[in-house]
C-alpha cells in the first residue's frame, strides 16, 4: 500500500507536465520517474514496473469478438475470389473440320461439281464436329473446370467411380452400325434376333458393347495418369502466402436440408458461402455463430474446400462432419412453445 502511495505521489505531478505537451513516450516517462525519486532521495523503480506494466497490457491483442470471427471467414473466401479472377481454363482441343477448304473459293466450288460435293460433305461434317465441339465443352464447364476451385488435400490420390460399359443394339448383316433409337432396349434387341426387312433382306440385331467402360481415373487430370500439380486454386494460395484459417466461422443465416446432408448458408451480402454438414447434427437457429475444421482438413469425396461455379450462383462450400461441427455463440431465441403460445393468442 506504500509503494502504491509512494508511486502515485511521485507519478502525479509528472503526469500534470506532460499533459501539457504532447503525450511523453516511454523512455520518456521513466526518465521523469526516475528524476521525481532521485530528488526525494529514492531509489529508481524496477525495470518494468510502473508504465512498462501498462505499455505491455497495451500491446496485449484483444479477443476477437464472435462477429469478427464470421467477418474474417468471410474476408478469406474474398481474397480467394480475387485470386481467381482471372484464372481461364484451357479448353480441350479440337480439329477444324474445314481446314481443307481454307483456299478454295465460292467460283471454284460452283463450277466443280466433284468440288461441289466434297465440299458439302466436309461442311456436314464440320457442323456435327462443331456440335460435338460444344458437347464437350459444356461437359467440360461442368465437370472439368470446377475441379481449378478445390481445396483438396488428397488432390494426388483421389479418384473419381469406375464407368461401366455401354451397350446398344447392333445390326450385324447391312448397316453395320448400332441402332441411334432408344427404344432398342436389350430386351427388344435380343427378341427382334434375326429378321427380315420390308424388302426381304435377312438383318441381324445383336446386343453387344457400344461404349467400353474403363476404371476409376484420378479426379484432376480425368485419366489413369496421377497428377503432378495441385489444383490452381491451391498453387494460387500458396503463391500468395494466404493462411487458410484453423476454423471457419459462420453466422448461420438458414438451414436446409439435403438428403444425407444438411446445408447451413452463411449470412453474407458479399461472398456466397455455405457449410454442408454430414452425419448428426445439432440443433442450430437462425443467427448462431457456428465453425468447423478448414485447415489441414481433409474430406471425401470433393475436399474440405470448394466452390460451385458451374452453378447459377457460384458459392463457397465448406465440408464438414458433424462430430467436428459447434456451435460458439448461440442465439438469442424465443423457444418453440413461446412462438406457438404467441401465435395461438
Amino acid at each position: 500500500m506504500r509503494l502504491r502511495f509512494l508511486f502515485l505521489f511521485v507519478l502525479t505531478p509528472v503526469l500534470a507536465v506532460s499533459c501539457k505537451s504532447s503525450t511523453p513516450s516511454k523512455e520518456e516517462m521513466d526518465r521523469l520517474i526516475d528524476q521525481r525519486l532521485a530528488e526525494r532521495g529514492l531509489a529508481p523503480l524496477p525495470s518494468g514496473s510502473a508504465s512498462g506494466s501498462s505499455a505491455a497490457s497495451a500491446s496485449t491483442p484483444p479477443t476477437m469478438k464472435s462477429a469478427d470471427a464470421a467477418e474474417a471467414a468471410l474476408e478469406f473466401l474474398a481474397k480467394l475470389d480475387a485470386l481467381m479472377k482471372d484464372y481461364v481454363a484451357p479448353l480441350p482441343a479440337s480439329e477444324d473440320k474445314t481446314d481443307m477448304l481454307r483456299c478454295v473459293t465460292s467460283d471454284a466450288t460452283s463450277n466443280d461439281p466433284d468440288l461441289q460435293k466434297v465440299a458439302t460433305a466436309i461442311k456436314q461434317r464440320a457442323a456435327a464436329a462443331t456440335r460435338e465441339r460444344k458437347r464437350k465443352e459444356a461437359e467440360f464447364y461442368k465437370t472439368v473446370y470446377p475441379l481449378a476451385f478445390h481445396y483438396d488435400l488428397d488432390w494426388r490420390t483421389r479418384k473419381g467411380t469406375a464407368v461401366p460399359d455401354v451397350y446398344g443394339c447392333w445390326e450385324d448383316e447391312i448397316q453395320k452400325s448400332f441402332l441411334d433409337s432408344d427404344s432398342w432396349d436389350q430386351a427388344t434387341c435380343k427378341r427382334t434376333g434375326k429378321t427380315r426387312d420390308v424388302a426381304g433382306h435377312w438383318l441381324n440385331y445383336v446386343w453387344k458393347v457400344k461404349t467400353p467402360g474403363r476404371g476409376a481415373w484420378f479426379t484432376y487430370t480425368n485419366s489413369d495418369t496421377a497428377p503432378t500439380n495441385s489444383p490452381e486454386l491451391m498453387r494460387r494460395i500458396e503463391v500468395a502466402s494466404i493462411k487458410v484459417p484453423e476454423r471457419f466461422s459462420c453466422r448461420v443465416d438458414d438451414v436446409i436440408a439435403e438428403k444425407e446432408q444438411k446445408l447451413l448458408r452463411c449470412r453474407s451480402n458479399r461472398v456466397a458461402a455455405s457449410i454442408r454438414v454430414t452425419g448428426s447434427l445439432k440443433a442450430v437457429n437462425v443467427g448462431d455463430l457456428v465453425s468447423v475444421p478448414l485447415a489441414g482438413t481433409k474430406r471425401d469425396p470433393d475436399g474440405v474446400l470448394f466452390k460451385t461455379v458451374a452453378d447459377k450462383n457460384p458459392t463457397w462450400i465448406i465440408d464438414a462432419d458433424g462430430a467436428a461441427f459447434t456451435i460458439d455463440a448461440a442465439a438469442t431465441c424465443p423457444s418453440v412453445a413461446d412462438i406457438v403460445t404467441a401465435v395461438s393468442k
